[in-house]
């Protein structure tokens, strides 16, 4: 039946066929009830002509299951691929348990007769500023929490790529028998830092001059690794330490753990980042490393130490914190300066305070976590200072609304708690600037006793303080002259020859003076 009308007839027809007394209706949500002696039957029929409430609330009901479903299934998406997510760096940690292990990765790059591999002598000279100035004042750093990239030629001659090598091995063993004797030094870990130092075989460099690509993005890390050979060509030190194997013209990665390369690349994006220069014949004081990473810190927080918090925690985006800076630059203000030809056997020392220019020995930058290369500006360290001043470049969150008026806003600080380097001036330096081109030119007026007492003492206070703050020893400084001065014209020479190489000096000064030397020599 499809209305009421068909409905009535329904009873008649059934009344017709069973020949009984009953009861016929059909009430309003289009049911047929038949009633008869002994039973009762429900006939039931689409009922057209309205809609009643509870088709409606059915409806409504319907719709309502089916929206908390979608819901339902969308969240369920998004929690398996958190899941998954998570899973997959729970892996990327488990692969190498654990990866970077502090919140900053600190980079401390070297560069060693790059593009002058041929140069023998000047390699020589050179050596012997890295062993008396360089090396041993990286070994007496109190906070050993880096890595050095030392990168040299890759047909750097063999004999002086191997004897760099030994100096880095065989001065480790010296200094850790001779400084954990020593109360300030106990404790500090030589052989952790034997795995962190790499001699690596190449000409590409990054950073404040250089190609565009730093550690921060891991265009740095991917050419560092690109060296590195097949593990059958590579042997195991006496100290377990891996990566480390005799030098050959083919050289890649020659010293160091390999793992800490490749933990420090996996871990870049989850940390703070920083990039410290330091030429081969520079020091840096013992404390600076301390310093800057804890000034590092302080400017940009203190975040989580693994990549599974880092992403729990939203914290790949840059931190927005109004007391955070997104990058910074630290500079060395105070420094010592060595003159291989000032008077006495081992030199003369003297003191520099720049505070509006930036020196190599020290040169930092930093990157704080969600900052891409690209967000921080890159000069040559010779006008670093004055163009960040001259183009008022942002540092810090966007949040801050006080950078017009902090005295920080240039974004760079130079290092004012200690003398923060030392410097040789000596004629391997490409630059030639600042060179004493003799003991006689270097000698200041000494017509009385007195004064030449003075200079004597203001001297041996200056000596003092470089053994103390940098582990440097003036004996050493002895040996190196006794050698500039027996081959001083060859080491010109060769600086002459090498001068334009590269990225090397090409100044016409420079050569102006190279060229004196070797007239007088």
């Amino acid at each position: 039946p499809r209305d009421r009308q068909d409905a009535s007839s329904v009873g008649a027809r059934i009344e017709e066929e069973d020949n009984k007394n009953y009861c016929a209706t059909c009430n309003h949500e289009g049911r047929v009830k038949a009633t008869l002696k002994k039973k009762t039957v429900d006939y039931c029929f689409p009922y057209t002509s309205s809609i009643s409430g509870a088709t409606v609330l059915f409806v409504v009901i319907v719709v309502f299951l089916v929206i908390i479903l979608v819901a339902t299934m969308h969240i369920t998406t998004k929690r398996t691929a958190r899941i998954e997510h998570r899973t997959a760096s729970t892996t990327l940690m488990k692969s190498r348990t654990p990866l970077w292990p502090t919140p900053i990765i600190h980079i401390v790059n070297t560069r060693f007769m790059q593009h002058q591999g041929n140069l023998t002598t000047l390699a020589t000279a050179r050596l012997h500023l890295f062993r008396t100035v360089c090396f041993p004042s990286m070994l007496h750093q109190k906070n050993q929490n880096f890595l050095w990239i030392i990168k040299v030629d890759p047909f750097l001659d063999i004999h002086i790529q191997n004897e760099l090598l030994r100096i880095i091995h065989e001065d480790i063993d010296l200094f850790d028998n001779l400084m954990m004797s020593d109360e300030a030094m106990n404790g500090t870990n030589f052989t952790s830092l034997r795995e962190r130092i790499f001699v690596i075989g190449s000409n590409t460099n990054f950073l404040t001059g250089h190609n565009q690509g730093a550690w921060r993005g891991g265009l740095e890390s991917q050419e560092i690794l690109s060296h590195l050979l097949p593990e059958d060509h590579m042997l195991t030190s006496k100290h377990g330490m891996r990566g480390t194997r005799i030098a050959t013209h083919q050289s890649g990665i020659c010293s160091g753990n390999i793992e800490w390369l490749q933990k420090a690349k996996e871990s870049e994006q989850y940390k703070i980042v920083l990039e410290t220069r330091l030429d081969a014949d520079d020091g840096l004081h013992s404390n600076y490393i301390e310093y800057v990473q804890n000034d590092a810190l302080r400017k940009f927080g203190s975040f989580p130490v693994s990549p599974v918090d880092t992403l729990e925690q939203g914290l790949l985006e840059p931190n927005q914190h109004s007391d955070y800076y997104n990058w910074y630059y630290w500079c060395a203000e105070s420094h010592l300066k060595w003159y291989i030809h000032g008077h006495g056997e081992r030199g003369q020392l003297d003191g520099e305070k720049r505070s509006n220019f930036c020196i190599t020995p020290g040169l930092t930058v930093g990157f704080n976590i969600g900052i891409d290369l690209k967000d921080v500006p890159q000069y040559g360290h010779h006008e670093l200072y004055e163009k960040l001043q001259e183009n008022h470049h942002i540092c810090k969150s966007a949040n801050s609304f006080k950078q017009e008026k902090d005295e920080d806003a240039v974004c760079l600080d130079f290092v004012k708690d200690f003398i923060a380097a030392v410097r040789s001036r000596t004629e391997t330096s490409a630059g030639m600037a600042d060179i004493r081109m003799s003991e006689e030119n270097a000698s200041r007026p000494q017509d009385e006793q007195e004064q030449q007492q003075h200079e004597k003492q203001e001297d041996d206070v200056l000596w003092d303080l470089l053994w103390k703050n940098f582990g440097l020893l003036d004996d050493s400084f002895v040996e190196v002259k006794k050698y500039f001065e027996q081959h001083r014209k060859q080491i010109a020479i060769e600086n002459l020859e090498g001068q334009c190489r590269g990225d090397h000096s090409c100044k016409v000064s420079s050569r102006i003076q190279l060229k004196q030397i070797i007239n007088s020599s």
